[in-house]
């Protein structure tokens, strides 16, 4: 490094020592601080010839290094990074440029084939550094803290298109169910005082007036779990655990309507007030509660291993339907009475039913009658005001969106719905912005019919069609040969490739799902007030999966034909009791899908993202089922041997963060698997479709998917919920597996 002398250095040399040639040594000392200073110029003058000139291009997979461009000087890129490249650069001969540039002429233009070179760093060498190289200039620019560039991109654009086509249906056709849907929930929040909801009228009258013995409970809980009110026995219908691809009757245990402890004076304030009751009787309403949580069991194993081996299924799984109901009505509560109400076309085809759990029904059969008749009255009267007007009781109204969630942790569909919140205070979102959520969140299946025919062109299913059968042909490929090193040596390729074979891969949106909007109970808005329109959807999305069951009793069903989601959500998974893997139209959208990216871009991205999800049925969960979905004992891969040959994929994704966080490669393990199967999988299968394709192109494609701005605390805390590994992580640890010089 370069500096001026100090002033101490300039008085040193300017004394000198006497002596007796005083004159003399003066000038010789001057005579070497001016050399030495020139030479030093020189020294910083070579310094900075080298520093500006272009960088090399690493990129070990291209057929010869182009002439790299010359970048311009730039304030706005931090730590003077190289800034984006030119649009175009001259080169002296044909030859390759650099990755996502194409040759058009004489010049290598910068064209989008999928991959932005403006967040290239081209100082970082892509082999060992493949996660700074890809996203560096992102990395950089703090206006990008804590956004991920393209999933969040792919969400505003989804996110956009969502609601502009609500806004123009309320606009151009407010007589159509998005119309009076939309401005209904408008005026509901512009309203001084909160319209009452007829069909809510009616369930507050029936609790004062058809309850009045415990006798009458069981029917009067089996009509308002019609309207999803929450309460202390919830009944729906998932997907059998054992047998797969067929719904059976659910009913799960309480998990709590408010949560009160019975001395909080908050609770017991908003309690009272609500309902009009005395203190003395609030607090009788929240020792209910407490009983009720008290005699719970936890619906979920803690681990992985414990949930994928089915430790409650012999406790939990009620084979004899009948004998149970009977067993427990002989406690004093008829739970066949409930359920006879609330599945009125369905009820007498049940003979076997999933319970969680048996105990604590049996629990609450007994612990019911140790309260009051008024206080069963009062409890259930405040969870119809949780389940739809809660603004008295908390900041927030509660809603629960009718498009089903997946359990991150094992991938399992049988989740309730998403809780949706309406804020009824201050908030930074206006009405109009709160209605178009909500509107989204009640009216899925209708908006997922606009949005289809807005952003799902059949150019683009096309092409997603055929990277899918590249995938899945390039996966059975590996399963079959015998010389292949990529899967477990101990995996049951034989049941692989059965689950592999009768896949079903539901891209964009199911065959069969438009059959909801048939269903007899249409139209689904009645326009008379949004809670009533809220309590209307509600009720027609319960007797749909009612009828459904009823039409077909524990028969396969087709997994489209089960699908309930939301589709331009960008999301993609794999659901074990159905064998199949839902890409929702949302993914397949720009800057993640298009025909028009290089073939790298499309199978470094959606590829690998297909590829990723089919490896989760031969992961450490899939091993636990057929190719029905139903469940395998023993599982066709113990637990012991998977561990003993994933161990290196543990060891491999066990290391800090480009942050410096520490990634858990244990916690991790089954995504860490689908990523290592997904990328090697996914290449393989670009290579038979061309055979020169880049790899340097297909990893930056790859990588840029996970460019992410957190701060390092933000990091670390989505880390120890998060099941999958850091982005930085799955970038780097993943790609370390490929050859690179």
């Amino acid at each position: 490094m370069c500096r001026s002398p100090t002033v101490e250095e300039l008085l040193f040399f300017r004394m000198g020592r006497r002596h007796k040639s005083k004159g003399k040594r003066r000038l010789s000392l001057w005579w070497i601080f001016v050399s030495g200073l020139a030479l030093a110029a020189l020294i910083c003058g070579a310094v900075l010839l080298e520093n500006r000139r272009p960088p090399e291009h690493h990129e070990p997979f291209l057929k010869q290094s182009p002439p790299q461009p010359q970048p311009e000087q730039t304030a706005k890129k931090a730590a003077a990074r190289k800034p984006a490249l030119p649009q175009t650069t001259r080169v002296a001969k044909e030859g390759a440029c650099p990755v996502g540039w194409t040759l058009e002429g004489e010049h290598c233009s910068r064209t989008n084939k999928g991959v932005n070179l403006e967040m290239l760093d081209m100082d970082a060498d892509p082999c060992t550094q493949p996660y700074r190289y890809a996203c560096g200039a992102f990395l950089d620019d703090p206006r990008n803290a804590g956004e991920n560039l393209l999933f969040y991109s792919l969400y505003q654009r989804n996110r956009e298109l969502m609601q502009n086509i609500v806004l123009q249906h309320a606009s151009e056709d407010p007589q159509s169910d998005v119309g009076q849907f939309y401005h209904a929930c408008v005026d509901y929040l512009e309203a001084p005082q909160k319209e009452d909801s007829p069909t809510l009228e009616q369930l507050t009258l029936l609790i004062e007036e058809d309850l009045t013995r415990h006798e009458d409970l069981p029917r009067v809980m089996g009509l308002l779990s019609k309207y999803d009110i929450p309460l202390p026995l919830s009944l729906s219908f998932e997907v059998d655990l054992l047998r797969g691809s067929t719904l059976i009757p659910f009913i799960s245990q309480h998990l709590g309507v408010f949560s009160a402890p019975t001395n909080d004076l908050g609770h017991l304030t908003a309690i009272q007030s609500t309902l009009g009751i005395s203190f003395q009787a609030a607090r009788k309403v929240t020792a209910l509660e407490q009983t009720l949580l008290g005699a719970r069991r936890e619906p979920l194993s803690s681990t992985l291993h414990a949930y994928a081996s089915h430790e409650y299924n012999n406790t939990d799984l009620v084979r004899d339907w009948p004998s149970f109901a009977a067993s427990v009505h002989a406690k004093g509560f008829d739970i066949g009475d409930m359920l006879r109400t609330a599945w009125p076309g369905a009820y007498k085809h049940i003979t076997r039913a999933w319970v969680n759990s048996p105990l604590y029904v049996n629990r609450f059969a007994e612990l019911h009658r140790t309260h009051t008749i008024e206080t069963w009255r009062a409890y259930l009267r405040f969870a119809c005001h949780i389940a739809l007007e809660a603004g008295a009781y908390t900041d927030n109204e509660h809603h629960y969106a009718y498009h089903r969630s997946y359990d991150g942790r094992w991938s399992f569909p049988w989740k309730r719905p998403q809780r949706f919140y309406m804020v009824t205070s201050a908030s930074e979102s206006s009405n109009e912005q709160q209605c178009v959520y909500a509107t989204e969140a009640y009216l899925p299946l209708l908006l997922d019919d606009y949005y289809l025919h807005a952003a799902l062109t059949e150019e683009r299913t096309e092409a997603a069609r055929r990277l899918t059968r590249s995938v899945i042909d390039t996966f059975l490929e590996q399963l079959r040969d015998p010389m292949d090193t990529l899967f477990s040596p101990h995996l049951n390729r034989t049941m692989a490739i059965e689950k592999i074979e009768n896949m079903q891969v539901l891209l964009g949106a199911p065959t069969h799902w438009r059959e909801l909007l048939q269903f007899p109970n249409r139209p689904l808005i009645r326009g008379q007030g949004f809670l009533e329109d809220v309590l209307q959807i509600r009720s027609y999305h319960k007797s749909y999966l009612e009828a459904l069951f009823a039409q077909s009793p524990y028969e396969p069903l087709d997994a489209d034909r089960l699908f309930d989601g939301l589709l331009s959500v960008d999301n993609a998974f794999y659901v074990h009791q159905l064998n199949a893997v839902i890409i929702n139209a949302g993914v397949m959208q720009d800057p993640l899908f298009s025909p028009s990216y290089e073939l790298e871009a499309q199978y470094g991205r959606l590829g690998v993202i297909l590829a990723h999800e089919i490896s989760h049925s031969v992961d450490r969960v899939g091993t636990h089922f057929d190719w029905k979905g139903g469940v395998v004992e023993p599982p066709w891969m113990s637990g012991e041997a998977f561990d003993a040959d994933t161990h290196y994929i543990e060891a491999l994704y066990t290391r800090p963060s480009y942050l410096q966080n520490l990634n858990d490669g244990q916690r991790t393990l089954n995504e860490n698997i689908a990523d290592q199967y997904g990328l090697h999988v996914a290449w393989r299968a670009l290579l038979k479709q061309k055979p020169d394709a880049s790899f340097g192109k297909f990893r930056v494609a790859y990588a840029q998917m996970y460019c992410d701005g957190l701060d390092k605390t933000a990091e670390r805390r989505l880390a120890q919920r998060a099941s999958h590994s850091i982005n930085s992580v799955r970038v780097t640890a993943g790609l370390s597996t490929f050859p690179c010089s």
